[in-house]
């Protein structure tokens, strides 16, 4: 495959490697093979290595960008909550949860099954997903890791039929992953 490959390079170095377009597709990346492709198609790749990084300095430069990061997104977090929401106060987690309408039935514990429909919109006021405009409502088991984290807590903390805004921090969302 073609990492093993790339740990015989050396800085400098220049490789073509031919691959058997299923096996790149199912084997190394272990995906389906795109319906663009044919399974007997040859994929080529011209890779020069220009140099290595060394493992501990990679790290520690990921870890400065994610500070960075991570203090860009309290400041617009904190601006944001004290224009719109200045008396509303976090979760022990860092969720904040506005209830807009409360519900009067009963609240979701790890393991039950629910159905919500969802706006997610970014800081920034824009949308980034919706089942209203899918027309499907999403369902899912608490505990299942099929939604994130903030949602499920979220849900745990209305009752059935609640209308709330919930403000997510990246860490409650996809993590560090996110912020990439």
């Amino acid at each position: 495959n073609i990492e093993d490959a790339i740990t015989m390079m050396h800085e400098g170095d220049s490789m073509i490697f031919q691959i058997n377009a299923k096996n790149f597709y199912e084997k190394t990346r272990k995906i389906k093979l795109p319906e663009f492709l044919k399974e007997d198609d040859i994929l080529f790749f011209y890779i020069r290595l220009d140099s290595i990084l060394v493992r501990e300095k990679v790290e520690k430069d990921i870890e400065k960008v994610h500070k960075s990061m991570e203090i860009r997104e309290n400041e617009l977090l904190n601006e944001f909550l004290r224009k719109n929401y200045p008396e509303i106060k976090p979760q022990k987690s860092g969720l904040y949860i506005i209830e807009n309408e409360k519900g009067t039935g009963t609240m979701a514990v790890k393991g039950d099954r629910v159905t919500i429909d969802y706006e997610v919109y970014f800081i920034n006021g824009e949308l980034f997903d919706s089942s209203l405009k899918r027309r499907k409502p999403f369902s899912f088991h608490i505990g299942s890791n099929m939604a994130i984290e903030g949602l499920e807590e979220g849900i745990m903390n209305l009752k059935e039929g609640s209308l709330a805004t919930l403000i997510i921090p990246s860490q409650l969302a996809y993590g560090k992953e996110g912020l990439n």
